[in-house]
């Protein structure tokens, strides 16, 4: 687990208006990740960004979003999100590309468009053209109605059995073979699923 403190600032600071929370993390990289992600969404469509908060928001309130009990953390909820953005929404078509494609998380990572080297710190530098998500749609979806989807996507449409939610890729597909194998012991305890 990564160590993690949420602070408030208080508003007798003069920040802001109301109190704001600040999460601390300490010799980890997945905060970093994590911000770069949900910038990059909200750059390209604001509708992503909002849809991964309003998710992980959801996930908190129903006590699903805490690793050390077992369950998905906060930011494996944004990647759900983002892939459903990328692959399940309908007809309007996807709302994010491969995240290869996003400026922030390729200066993470040192390569693709908008990535910068420089005495090994990653810079981001913008790259001309359209965000993905801005394609101009005639009527866009809410960001209430792609919650319903990002359930009805996760509930109904993917097989947990035979795909893997890959960002990377942006497409729907099968594990790669490289993928460890994981191993579900029902409560019965004499039945399996692979």
């Amino acid at each position: 687990q990564d160590p993690k403190v949420t602070l408030l600032a208080p508003v007798a600071l003069g920040i802001h208006s109301d109190s704001i929370p600040i999460d601390l993390s300490v010799n980890s990289l997945t905060p970093i990740h994590h911000a770069a992600l949900l910038t990059e969404c909200g750059h390209m469509d604001p509708r992503a960004k909002a849809l991964a908060l309003v998710v992980k928001r959801w996930a908190k309130d129903r006590g699903v979003c805490f690793s050390a009990k077992g369950h998905l953390p906060p930011y494996a909820w944004t990647l759900m999100t983002t892939y459903f953005l990328q692959v399940g929404v309908g007809e309007e078509g996807p709302l994010l590309p491969p995240v290869a494609e996003f400026n922030a998380f390729s200066a993470l990572a040192g390569k693709g468009p908008g990535a910068v080297m420089e005495a090994g710190k990653a810079e981001v530098v913008q790259t001309p053209g359209a965000p993905a998500g801005q394609q101009g749609a005639a009527e866009k979806v809410s960001v209430g109605q792609l919650l319903r989807r990002f359930f009805r996507f996760y509930s109904q449409d993917f097989d947990f059995a035979r795909e893997a939610v890959c960002v990377r890729q942006g497409k729907r597909s099968a594990p790669e073979l490289a993928l460890p194998l994981h191993i579900i012991l029902h409560a019965d305890g004499s039945t399996t699923d692979v």
